[in-house]
């Protein structure tokens, strides 16, 4: 039996006598619909005369009713009015307290962006721009000395070639560089003390597991990094509060 011909509906749009093809509208009022979100017989940039539908802006429209200065700032900010402020560029003035330099660089003129990626600050010491010869404290409170050749050096752009001073005391102290998983603190808190009778050293590791074996190997590993330094680090004053404990507990 041949089948019949089912009878194509018309677009849903009044007045509209084409056929439909999705969601109850034609393929012209389909299109609009997905672009512009909303249902029109005229495209947007050919209302009022294909001019820019924002008050005061006779540019031509060219998307969404709007020029494209206009469309770029809907696209970007969801309205055609919205303002934004600049980043960078003439008019723009640098982050830097007291410094009307126009900005160049994450938020820094050209002055301060070049010693914020040389010396990882833009402040100066004595008047005068930090050198690399010099000192310098960085964000974190810490006392850094420029020194390219220590092994506990810094590398990397940031602040690379400088060593926080309180780990080259204690590098200097035991005569050797301090591992990765050696940390120095401050016992008064006090990061500018690098003082050696201010500092303690802390190790970061524990055994790979609990077999005996494991254990062993794990006892030899310490003894052989730190029986030659036994001397050196009974001389290391500890808070009382923070001296390890260690208790051997005996199988019953």
């Amino acid at each position: 039996m041949p089948r019949q011909k089912q009878e194509k509906k018309l677009c849903s749009v009044e007045g509209c006598q084409k056929h439909m093809v999705a969601q109850g509208l034609c393929h012209t009022h389909y299109c609009n619909a997905r672009k512009d979100g909303t249902i029109t017989i005229n495209r947007p940039d050919k209302i009022n005369g294909g001019k820019c539908s924002v008050d005061g802006c006779d540019k031509i429209a060219i998307s969404r009713g709007c020029c494209q200065a206009h469309y770029e700032k809907v696209k970007k900010y969801g309205n055609p009015l919205a303002s934004y402020v600049r980043i960078s560029g003439p008019g723009t003035k640098c982050s830097v307290e007291g410094c009307s330099n126009s900005v160049v660089s994450r938020g820094y003129c050209a002055k301060h962006y070049v010693r914020f990626r040389k010396y990882g600050n833009t402040e100066t010491i004595g008047g005068k721009r930090a050198k690399w010869t010099e000192k310098i404290i960085d964000d974190n409170g810490y006392v850094l000395l420029p020194i390219k050749d220590h092994p506990n050096s810094r590398k990397g752009s940031h602040n690379g070639g400088r060593i926080p001073e309180h780990r080259y005391v204690m590098s200097q102290f035991l005569g050797r560089p301090l591992f990765d998983n050696e940390n120095v603190h401050h016992k008064n808190g006090d990061k500018a003390d690098n003082r050696i009778e201010n500092l303690e050293l802390w190790v970061v590791a524990q055994p790979k597991g609990q077999r005996p074996i494991d254990l062993i190997e794990y006892a030899e590993e310490i003894l052989s990094r730190y029986g030659k330094d036994k001397s050196k680090l009974l001389e290391i004053s500890y808070r009382e509060e923070t001296k390890p404990k260690l208790k051997l507990i005996n199988s019953i």
